[in-house]
């Protein structure tokens, strides 16, 4: 994993960065919580349909279902770290905008038209 990023030296800089792009959102912990979500969602429906479909395929074989999709992910991380070691987060800004509405104002005139 480390050969991904060119060594122990340069993985332990892209977390840092990592962090530090993070902790740069408007909302760290609220960006952050919510792409651990999104990727959950992408996890289950790779798993899930995939699954399903080739238990259906194997008559029922959970070895062959699980092991699949066991192997697809393994080949998805793989390719995740290679293009992780291409990324210059330090160079990413985040955006400073404000929303066009605040959410407080945004949930008043909800409740107004109630």
């Amino acid at each position: 994993m480390l050969a991904a990023f060119g060594g122990e030296k340069r993985a332990f800089e892209a977390v840092l960065s990592a962090y530090a792009f993070i902790l740069a959102q408007p909302e760290p912990f609220d960006w952050l919580a919510a792409a651990i979500r999104d990727y959950e969602d992408g996890d289950r429906l790779l798993g899930g349909v995939v699954v399903d479909i080739l238990r259906a395929l194997t008559g029922g074989n959970n070895w062959i279902a699980y092991g699949t999709v066991f192997t697809i992910e393994a080949i998805l991380l793989v390719i995740v770290l290679a293009l992780a070691g291409e990324l210059h987060i330090e160079r990413a800004t985040a955006s400073t905008e404000a929303p066009a509405q605040p959410r407080a104002a945004t949930d008043e005139v909800a409740a107004a038209r109630l």
